[in-house]
């Protein structure tokens, strides 16, 4: 896996590189409604209890919580190009996160920039991914957006339009020229509009801290796919 600079995959997290070429700018200044600012403070007990009525231990304790939403997304009728449709896309994600959901993509769909998204992917039970296992996080065209953790890597690459070639993170495939329009943009409409919701993208090098205040696990991981909530420092 390789940046189109040359750049092996065991220097993408090395020094400034990180902070020069990944970390999109703008401070997360989560809504005054939002999830993020009903848990802030809380300990990871006290979250437990909220979300979940006792301490969570597994996906199991999340499937009593779970909702169906249903998003609204702007996408190419044919293709990479041309012109965009609507389309609607189911995903189960905790209950207290469901109408976030629903408003978070109502604004991405009513954004000028209509990004388009051709696939939503929310709650996984029995993964790696502890955010997705909670029910507080989604991914987004996972195939060209992908994610780098050590050996593990998923999806094919991450070529967003708009960017420099050399900046384009490949693992395989060949992305199209000039950019893959579902890439994520290091600072589209999605990046903007979620971080103002309080939410993490796993594009950002580092994004923001720990609940506990200590720096955050995406220093070593990069998930272009990825948006939680909490910016917690588990994954």
């Amino acid at each position: 896996m390789f940046r189109r600079d040359g750049t092996p995959a065991s220097e993408l997290f090395s020094g400034s590189m990180v902070a020069a070429d990944w970390r999109s700018t703008g401070e997360i200044v989560p809504a005054e409604n939002s999830l993020r600012m009903k848990l802030a403070g809380k300990t990871e007990h006290e979250r437990d209890l909220y979300l979940y009525g006792k301490d969570w231990v597994s996906s199991a304790d999340t499937v009593p919580y779970l909702k169906t939403v249903t998003v609204k997304v702007w996408d190419f009728k044919s293709g990479k190009s041309g012109e965009k449709i609507t389309k609607t896309y189911s995903v189960q994600v905790h209950e207290a996160i469901a109408d976030e959901i629903v408003t978070i993509f109502n604004e991405i769909y009513n954004d000028p920039e209509q990004f388009p998204i051709y696939e939503v992917g929310g709650f996984r039970a029995g993964s790696d991914t502890y955010m997705h296992e909670r029910g507080l996080a989604f991914d987004i065209n996972a195939n060209v957006n992908l994610m780098v953790k050590g050996s593990e890597i998923v999806g094919n690459y991450w070529a967003p339009v708009g960017v420099p070639e050399s900046e384009w993170v490949v693992q395989s495939g060949t992305p199209p020229a000039g950019g893959d329009p579902y890439s994520v943009p290091i600072n589209g409409s999605v990046v903007r509009i979620l971080k103002r919701y309080g939410w993490c993208w796993g594009g950002d090098s580092k994004v923001g801290t720990a609940w506990d205040g200590t720096p955050s696990h995406w220093q070593t991981v990069v998930d272009f796919m990825h948006f939680s909530v909490c910016c917690d420092d588990a994954h």
